[in-house]
């Protein structure tokens, strides 16, 4: 019974310390779960909603897991064999597709007139992309 006393003065005595803290927890919390909501992180989400350390697992979330997890996507290289290689396959065929010099990029403004782009230029460009796109995907299965 006395320690109930001690915390309940405890508590009368230090409100505003206590309103900061659940503000600050809430702050932390409400911006974590909307990031590992955005990036689809499942336990991550469940984690921080049901663990309370005041901010701290958000803000080691936030700016340690997070930060790893974005790198790792923008420095990956390997496609994974799910319903997202062909989105993979896609974005590298659009880089590739870029790469490959186009009969109107040679063309200098300076030498000739805009060059009509006959039915077979545009079949060559169609048919180096799904080469390219082919190669990749064999690259992908090996």
């Amino acid at each position: 019974m006395q320690n109930i006393n001690n915390f309940q003065y405890f508590l009368a005595t230090h409100q505003t310390l206590f309103i900061l803290l659940i503000v600050w927890s809430i702050v932390w919390k409400g911006f974590a779960l909307w990031k590992a909501g955005k990036n689809k992180s499942n336990i991550w989400f469940v984690a921080l909603l049901l663990i309370n350390t005041l901010g701290l697992l958000e803000i080691i979330y936030l700016f340690a897991i997070k930060n790893k997890d974005e790198k790792s996507e923008s420095t990956s290289t390997t496609v994974a064999t799910d319903v997202k290689t062909e989105t993979k396959v896609e974005t590298v065929v659009e880089e590739k597709k870029e790469e490959i010099p186009t009969p109107a990029t040679e063309v200098k403004i300076e030498e000739a007139p805009v060059a009509e782009v006959k039915p077979e230029e545009t079949n060559q460009e169609e048919i180096k992309a799904e080469e390219v796109k082919e190669e990749i995907k064999q690259e992908i299965n090996q």
